[in-house]
């Protein structure tokens, strides 16, 4: 059976690698704070802003996420969708 690994640190003790760039400021957006609370303590910030989804890719990628335990409540999934695909689509 294969096997994952998934590491779990407080994203503010994470170190950007050498030469990369910082993550991008988030906006003061509703869905900014979603991402923040339940994203980002799985996932680097510079993570979600490489993958350039469409409105519909963003929505099957929050489900997949929530398929595999997000917690993320309607009303959040609204205002993540939201900011995702107004701040990141290709």
């Amino acid at each position: 059976m294969d096997q994952v690994r998934v590491d779990v640190a407080d994203a503010s003790a994470v170190q950007p690698e050498r030469g990369r760039l910082p993550a991008a400021p988030v906006p003061d957006h509703p869905g900014a704070a979603v991402m923040e609370m339940r994203c980002t303590g799985c996932h680097d910030q510079r993570l979600i802003e490489q993958q350039r989804l469409t409105a519909e890719g963003w929505a099957r990628e929050v489900d997949k996420m929530v398929g595999w335990g997000a917690s993320v409540t309607d009303a959040e999934r609204q205002r993540l969708l939201q900011f995702l695909a107004s701040r990141w689509s290709p």
